[in-house]
């Protein structure tokens, strides 16, 4: 038998962490989520002429009802993420907005 014996260490994680993701993030040149994959694709194949193949979906869950105090925990839990998906969210419109 083989035993597999996982490590997890804890990191406490504050402001600053959270700001120099979203400097990081500002660097990157195309910013994509997964809900939007397509428009994602599409953005790559006109920025960078990338051929991408049809997506594959190798583990698709049906989605459960969640109580929504489970919901609010994970956000409280998960605040930094939260916040850069919500920069990054806003990075992307921005970057996407028609010039005037």
């Amino acid at each position: 038998a083989q035993r597999i014996i996982a490590r997890v260490e804890e990191f406490d994680f504050g402001p600053q962490h959270l700001q120099r993701a979203k400097e990081n993030l500002a660097r990157v040149d195309v910013v994509g989520f997964q809900e939007r994959y397509a428009g994602f694709c599409e953005q790559l194949n006109a920025r960078f002429r990338w051929k991408l193949s049809d997506p594959r979906h190798i583990n698709r869950t049906t989605p459960v009802p969640v109580d929504p105090g489970l919901r609010e925990r994970i956000a409280a839990d998960n605040a930094f993420d939260v916040e850069l998906y919500a920069y990054a969210r806003e990075l992307s419109r921005e970057r996407t907005k028609p010039v005037r």
